[in-house]
């Protein structure tokens, strides 16, 4: 008996160390430059078509089990006041990626980057932007100049990067309109391994628990705590983390350039903002910062309307 439990956790041991093996193997991946046309307008319909054709990243259920959901990072670097916008993908999401970018912005130049690794000896400060209060309720509709702020607050900080990394979120429909209807008061139903798993306990507890009592009058709603709209929860979503880091001669300046960028980030505040959140561990969020890294810590879900008001209206301050 205890030799069969061994072989059995040796093999299972095998197999998980064999799934982060798989999980963690390197995959080449291209970084580029995106140069637009001079004559180049901002089209928020177009952005918003970019990020729903670049949901098409997802993967099927048995390969986001065996390998992980792909992920991409949109940039914008600043260096000595220049702005440049580069996007990361790994090389099998070339022909998509690409395809969405030139049918965004026909006519822009799209080429390869160094790779940068993001070291400086000049002090650094790190950031995260995270939504404050439940996904379910979106961020305001900007204008297209609406985080001028941040590109400027780049261009003055010198050096700083804005990353964005994305990953398609399958189940956040389903999740979202669950949450909706248990605000609501209305019965939800589980999963139906959920419900083959609950029926035996829930036959057990009716037949020992006295019959509930009728169903309370429901009370209206607080102010304090309204109903958030259902518009969202019907969107594709995507997990998505967004990273601040800034150099500078002193740490107190890097500082005050990273609260500019991030405060720039308030002009897309409705219902919803993106607020700032510490980074306790600098290494990890470096390492994690330089790999682009899917979506870890401080993770927020965006749909295609908010990513594209997020993106494309810093995208438009550069240039583009």
């Amino acid at each position: 008996m205890i030799a069969r439990l061994l072989f059995t956790g040796v093999i299972a041991s095998g197999l998980a160390a064999g799934l982060i093996y798989v999980r963690r193997r390197p995959v080449r991946r291209l970084l580029v430059e995106i140069l637009p046309p001079d004559t180049a307008q901002l089209d928020l319909r177009a952005w918003v078509h970019l990020f729903q054709g670049l949901y098409g990243m997802s993967r099927p259920s048995w390969k986001r089990w065996l390998f992980g959901q792909p992920s991409i990072a949109l940039e914008l670097v600043a260096d000595r006041g220049v702005i440049t916008p580069r996007c990361w993908f790994p090389e099998e999401l070339e022909p998509l990626v690409m395809a969405q970018l030139r049918t965004v912005l026909p006519g822009c130049v799209i080429q390869e980057a160094a790779a940068d690794s993001f070291t400086s000896d000049l002090p650094a400060v790190r950031s995260r932007m995270q939504l404050w209060r439940d996904p379910l309720w979106p961020l305001a509709a900007g204008n297209a100049d609406a985080l001028g702020a941040v590109t400027t607050s780049m261009a003055a900080a010198g050096s700083a990067v804005v990353q964005i990394v994305l990953s398609p979120d399958i189940g956040w429909q389903r999740r979202a309109l669950v949450r909706l209807d248990q605000l609501a008061g209305l019965p939800t139903t589980n999963s139906v391994l959920m419900r083959i798993v609950s029926w035996p306990i829930g036959a057990l507890c009716a037949a020992i628990l006295p019959e509930p009592g009728a169903d309370p009058i429901r009370k209206p709603r607080s102010h304090l705590e309204p109903m958030p709209p259902a518009d969202k929860a019907a969107s594709p979503g995507y997990v998505a983390e967004i990273r601040i880091k800034a150099w500078s001669a002193t740490r107190g300046q890097a500082k005050h350039s990273v609260q500019a960028i991030a405060a720039g980030f308030r002009s897309l505040d409705g219902a919803n903002g993106l607020r700032p959140a510490r980074v306790w561990f600098g290494r990890h969020f470096d390492r994690a910062f330089a790999a682009r890294s899917g979506p870890g810590g401080a993770t927020s879900i965006l749909v295609a309307d908010e990513l594209a008001r997020t993106d494309a209206a810093i995208q438009h301050a550069t240039g583009i």
